[in-house]
């Protein structure tokens, strides 16, 4: 693949990308906009990025290691595997330096269970783990997780999330990126509750994690019900 072409797939994936200032061919820049800051001295830069480049059949990518070069090396065999790397590299960056421009914490509202969280932790981002779980639940028992995962998802699908992402995140994004929120846990939602500007940017479409699906398959085919998920 062309290195003109790789560069249109990760910007269409929602990264930044650019060819590298540094002496090393056929490399690029990848970083995400969310990431790049500029302070009142007029210093500018990116808080987390890191270096691509192919090697025969394979992606390398370099980070920089405790403020050092680009020494760091991860081996990927598609670029798919990359772009997947590249959001939860830069969702971790963000959840743990936080960001200068942080706003109020969001409020949940009304409490969540204890069970919905336990669901959520034992399907492990997994659909099909999530299906075989309600599989085995009664129908107002699923018809109660289906309830606060819609709500806690909601949230996420409201102000000031939905500015933050922009008008480039299509309704459908958003929903995807808030259900998304939700299934990688209690503790990783409350971060983003706590922090709005943390929330992901962007998700991929075949990850097993998105799984907001999976409550009203369950009531359809178990119980010959119809459930609205959103």
């Amino acid at each position: 693949m062309e290195l003109d072409a790789v560069r249109r797939s990760l910007v269409e994936n929602g990264l930044y990308v650019r060819p590298t200032p540094f002496s090393m061919e056929g490399a690029l820049f990848v970083s995400r906009r969310d990431l790049r800051f500029e302070a009142e001295d007029g210093l500018h830069g990116w808080r987390e990025s890191f270096l691509l480049r192919r090697e025969q059949h394979r992606w390398v990518v370099s980070r920089a290691l405790h403020g050092k070069a680009y020494v760091d090396e991860i081996v990927f065999s598609s670029l798919d595997e990359v772009v997947r790397y590249a959001h939860q590299f830069f969702n971790a960056s963000l959840l743990s330096m936080g960001a200068n421009d942080a706003t109020a914490d969001v409020e949940l509202g009304e409490e969540v269970s204890e069970s919905f969280w336990d669901i959520i932790h034992r399907a492990n981002g997994q659909a099909e783990e999530l299906k075989r779980i309600l599989w085995e639940m009664s129908e107002a028992e699923v018809a109660q997780f289906h309830e606060e995962f819609v709500r806690t998802a909601s949230v996420l699908r409201g102000e000031p999330f939905d500015r933050m992402l922009g008008p480039d995140v299509s309704e459908d994004g958003l929903m995807d990126i808030a259900y998304w929120s939700v299934v990688q846990g209690r503790e990783f939602y409350e971060s983003i509750l706590k922090r709005p500007e943390t929330i992901p940017r962007w998700v991929s479409v075949g990850d097993p994690a998105l799984m907001h699906h999976v409550t009203s398959r369950v009531f359809k085919e178990k119980f010959g019900k119809e459930l609205d998920f959103f």
